[in-house]
């Protein structure tokens, strides 16, 4: 049996075995922080409006474009918000997989969902579904793609989407095979965006997202994909990460599928910049909470591992002058010299013009490489020399939200109320945190979508208010 047949056995399963408690919990979180994250992104200047884009669809649909007072196409539903959900890099993370979650499963289950009417609790299977299928290819993967420019959410992206749709709307396991196999067709997703600061990988997500529901809608109407779509010849393993073997890694990975769920595992994150970072900013608040302050710190330099680096250090020129607000969320020495500076990080960092200030202090930052287990863990290790002559580092070896640190569901709450406030009146806010919070007992998605309609991102810039911290 070729490896996408057992992923869609999988997927057919997941309707008559429930998910256990824990993933079913753990998905309603998922969609939690997606949408939150979205809502966040209405706010910011430089996410893509795409209106040209959605009305390529059509004008009327089913389905809620958030922050679209109209209901819309499913296609331009989907597209629209898994562009939300990837703009701010603010979206969880599956940390040994290096993938992203939310903004490819979420949207196009949430759009089907509206289109065909299904209850709450099976839209959290589905995103089970999809999750699962994500974290199984990408932790096959392993960051291989990234050394060839590509990104595992991209291009595994597909392949969770068209599962979690096909799961959703009652494809059998031979339709939902060619599903998967129709999705490998949809891959894609190059890191050059990198060398400019375009804000092209916004893309990544929605288009994975659209992807893999149009594969699952053709599989529905007889066409045909490869079963052989991962491990074959020129199969996703080969075409894109010039690794055949990994069909090897991936048979581990269906090990104990259907037993740990790759769900519980998702980590948000703490704040709007490549995930990499996150322990960094970790190590540098421990250092400043010890009574240590900017103007006293020389110099910083950063332990990376070469794997992290890639994304986060290289080149080092350009980490140290970002060409734009978007390029600086992979940049380790300007989220540093602003962590420093200016206090936890935030989405309007990268949203308003550089800080003089903090592209001086970047300068005092410097790295080395020292490979340290990524992406078992993603550390982050500093050596900080003080004005007066003295050293001290700070290490933290995992980023919070991996195993052994949980990530707190009050702060993911507060993180989402936060996001909501900023584009709704107060009861619409706390409204849709119950719709989600409550999502396994909805008869359907009418009043989640609801609430997402009435996002606006100048409802509170009107009244004159300013964003919560």
């Amino acid at each position: 049996m070729f490896l996408a047949e057992r992923l869609a056995q999988f997927a057919v399963e997941t309707r008559i075995r429930t998910p256990p408690p824990e993933a079913m919990a753990a998905a309603r979180l998922r969609v939690l922080d997606g949408l939150g994250v979205a809502l966040a992104g209405l706010r910011a200047g430089s996410v893509v409006r795409p209106r040209a884009a959605l009305a390529l669809f059509g004008r009327d649909g089913p389905a809620s474009a958030i922050g679209h007072r109209r209901p819309c196409p499913v296609g331009a539903a989907t597209l629209h918000n898994g562009l939300l959900m990837h703009s701010l890099e603010f979206d969880d993370t599956h940390l040994g997989a290096v993938v992203h979650g939310a903004p490819v499963v979420l949207p196009s289950v949430l759009a089907y969902a509206e289109q065909e009417p299904r209850p709450g609790d099976a839209v959290l299977r589905a995103v089970c579904v999809g999750w699962e299928v994500l974290a199984r290819i990408g932790g096959a993967l392993r960051g291989q793609l990234q050394r060839y420019g590509f990104q595992a959410t991209s291009v595994a992206g597909p392949l969770a989407a068209a599962a979690a749709v096909a799961h959703l709307s009652g494809l059998d396991a031979r339709r939902t095979a060619h599903a998967l196999g129709i999705a490998g067709s949809q891959s894609s997703g190059v890191f050059e965006f990198l060398s400019s600061g375009a804000t092209s990988k916004a893309l990544h997500g929605g288009w994975a997202a659209l992807g893999g529901l149009v594969a699952a809608s053709l599989a529905a109407d007889d066409m045909t994909g490869p079963a052989s779509i991962l491990e074959g010849r020129s199969g996703l393993f080969a075409a894109f990460a010039r690794a055949p073997a990994l069909a090897e890694r991936m048979e581990d990975q269906l090990a104990d599928l259907g037993e740990r769920w790759a769900v519980t595992e998702a980590r948000p994150k703490i704040a709007p910049c490549c995930h990499y970072i996150h322990a960094f900013l970790e190590a540098l608040d421990a250092v400043l909470q010890s009574g240590t302050t900017a103007s006293q710190i020389r110099g910083i330099r950063c332990i990376v591992d070469p794997r992290q680096a890639q994304l986060i250090c290289e080149p080092w020129p350009q980490k140290l002058a970002p060409p734009t607000g978007y390029a600086a969320k992979w940049s380790l020495p300007f989220c540093l010299a602003a962590r420093a500076l200016r206090g936890p990080v935030d989405v309007e960092l990268f949203e308003r013009p550089f800080d003089p200030e903090v592209l001086a202090f970047a300068q005092r930052i410097d790295w080395s490489a020292q490979e340290d287990g990524f992406p078992d863990r993603y550390p982050g290790r500093l050596i900080v020399s003080l004005a007066d002559g003295r050293t001290t580092e700070s290490y933290v070896p995992d980023v919070l939200g991996a195993p052994g640190r949980p990530f707190p569901e009050d702060v993911l709450i507060r993180k989402f109320r936060n996001a909501a406030a900023a584009v709704l009146p107060a009861e619409d806010a706390a409204g849709l945190l119950n719709e989600v919070l409550s999502l396994e007992r909805a008869p359907s998605l009418a009043t989640l979508g609801l609430y997402l309609r009435r996002a606006q991102a100048s409802f509170h810039k009107a009244a004159g208010e300013m964003e919560p911290a």
